[in-house]
């Protein structure tokens, strides 16, 4: 498990964690905190370096897209979905499994 506080986590913005030599991206949209693989399913790519455009992650090497709430795919060229983590926050904590 991962803790860090809140207060890390830029409005509207992201970061990568590196959990359990898995990178794990932690992104808050309009208020929302998610949790997914960073590693995008296509060729490898961190799609913490992506944009958030909308509910979506884009990655940076091939475009493809994400949605940040079902980590299905929502345009390729990947195919498969990211996996999602559990993230809670207590208090200022954040906690990701």
């Amino acid at each position: 498990m991962h803790r860090l506080k809140l207060s890390d986590i830029p409005e509207e913005g992201l970061i990568e964690l590196p959990e359990n030599g898995v990178p794990i991206l932690l992104a808050r949209v309009k208020g929302v905190l998610l949790a997914l693989e960073s590693t995008c399913t296509h060729r490898g790519c961190s799609v913490a370096f992506g944009e958030i455009s909308g509910n979506e992650i884009v990655c940076p090497c091939h475009g493809s897209r994400f949605d940040l709430i079902t980590c299905k795919v929502k345009g390729g060229p990947a195919t498969k979905p990211l996996k999602k983590h559990d993230v809670r926050v207590v208090g200022d904590e954040v906690l990701v499994d």
